[in-house]
């Protein structure tokens, strides 16, 4: 009896585990309505500029630019936000068709 509770139990945590890991997986930052928020004050004042006028221009070149001059050789968080930002408005503009 106490075998087929513990089993039980591991099947119930197990689920529970892969609901969470495929919910996790599942959203897509591309899909929101929003781009990704992103801390501006992690980069100059001209990164932002330039971004910003290829957003209002809807400038695919220039937000690509931007996306291959973020350096991708040190990994932190602001890095991963700007990657998530050009690649939200990338999508939006239909760069990627």
């Amino acid at each position: 009896m106490k075998f087929i509770l513990k089993l039980l139990l591991f099947i119930i945590i197990g689920l529970v585990a892969l609901v969470l890991l495929f919910a996790s997986i599942g959203e897509n930052s591309r899909d929101s309505k929003n781009p990704p928020s992103i801390n501006w004050s992690n980069y100059a004042p001209y990164k932002k500029i330039g971004i910003e006028e290829s957003i209002k221009e809807k400038s695919c070149q220039g937000l690509q630019r931007a996306f291959d001059a973020t350096d991708r050789t040190k990994t932190s968080q602001a890095k991963i936000d700007m990657f998530d930002y050009l690649d939200w408005h990338l999508n939006k503009f239909g760069c990627y068709k």
